[in-house]
């Protein structure tokens, strides 16, 4: 079954009508590990816009960041 936070973040992305692109991590470990040095966490699920990334689903931080990135 699919984490409930990812499913009401995949929800608010489509109903806002956000591009977003999907990796499940446990089947590309190698990005993983990337993602993990880069921003040195990984969560579920994981959010990244610009810079910034997002643990878990954060409505009000993914708002401000987008509005930072555009």
């Amino acid at each position: 079954p699919d984490c409930p936070y990812s499913v009401m973040a995949k929800s608010y992305l489509v109903k806002k009508d956000i591009p977003y692109q999907e990796c499940n991590l446990d089947q590309h470990s190698h990005i993983k590990e990337n993602l993990f040095k880069h921003f040195g966490e990984i969560g579920t699920p994981l959010i990244i816009v610009g810079e910034e990334a997002f643990v878990g689903f954060d409505r009000e931080g993914l708002e401000q960041a987008l509005i930072r990135l555009y």
